[in-house]
C-alpha cells in the first residue's frame, strides 16, 4: 500500500486516475473525469501530499453532498481539519439522514 504521507499529490492523482480509467474501461464508459496531475495545480490549493489530496477530495464530496441535501453551502469548514475517513463518514451520515426521512 502506498504511504499517502510521503507521496506527492500529483503522484496520488495519477494513481487515482489510473483506477478511474480502469473502472471506466471495465464498464465500457467513454466519458469520465480525471484529476489534474500537476503539482503546481494542487499546491495552489495547499494540497501537497497524497494524504492531503484524499482529504481535500473527501471534503469536496461532503461539501457537495451537504449542498445537495441541505440546500445551502456549509460555511466555516476547512478540509485540513479532518481526515479523509472523517469527511467520508460525514458524507455517509448525510445520506443516512436523507434515507431516514
Amino acid at each position: 500500500m502506498t504511504n499517502l504521507q510521503t507521496i506527492t499529490a500529483a503522484t496520488r492523482a495519477a494513481e487515482r486516475n489510473l483506477a478511474t480509467i480502469a473502472r471506466a474501461e471495465e464498464r465500457g464508459l467513454t466519458f469520465y473525469g480525471v484529476l489534474p496531475e500537476s503539482a503546481a495545480h494542487w499546491a495552489e490549493s495547499g494540497v501537497h501530499t497524497g494524504d492531503d489530496l484524499d482529504r481535500y477530495l473527501a471534503y469536496a464530496d461532503w461539501a457537495e453532498s451537504h449542498k445537495e441535501r441541505r440546500g445551502f453551502r456549509a460555511r466555516g469548514y476547512d478540509w485540513r481539519e479532518k481526515t479523509a475517513a472523517e469527511w467520508t463518514a460525514m458524507s455517509d451520515d448525510l445520506l443516512a439522514a436523507e434515507a431516514a426521512w
